[in-house]
């Protein structure tokens, strides 16, 4: 696959969790949008899922993010850009993640900045 870069709101990190700021959530749990459509299809492809295969790139409302704890990839988490909510958080194969709730609070504690970097 050639690695194309996406818009600039899709690139780089910039979800985090201040220590402290949602309840239970994991110290250097991160959350970052995949960079290019090459990754969607990496991860999709390591993770046993179809955000590559079902061309979640082309959404235009949606943001496809990856959610770690440390260097470990813990779910993939597709959001609304109308209002943020998670339309869909995964495990790995389409598993039931149990960090979704810490993930909602994460996105919901970082809503301005997504927003802002809609808009770049």
């Amino acid at each position: 696959y050639k690695k194309i870069p996406l818009p600039y709101h899709r690139q780089g990190s910039f979800l985090f969790c201040p220590k402290g700021s949602v309840p239970r959530a994991r110290r250097g749990q991160t959350l970052a949008p995949f960079p290019t459509i090459d990754d969607y299809y990496k991860i999709g492809e390591s993770q046993s899922i179809c955000c590559g295969a079902a061309k979640y790139f082309l959404k235009e409302s949606t943001l496809t993010l990856t959610a770690y704890i440390g260097n470990k990839q813990i779910a993939t988490i597709e959001i609304s850009l109308d209002d943020y909510h998670i339309i869909q958080c995964r495990a790995f194969a389409n598993g039931i993640c149990e960090y979704t709730e810490q993930i909602a609070g994460i996105i919901n504690a970082n809503k301005k900045m997504i927003a802002e970097r809609e808009r770049a």
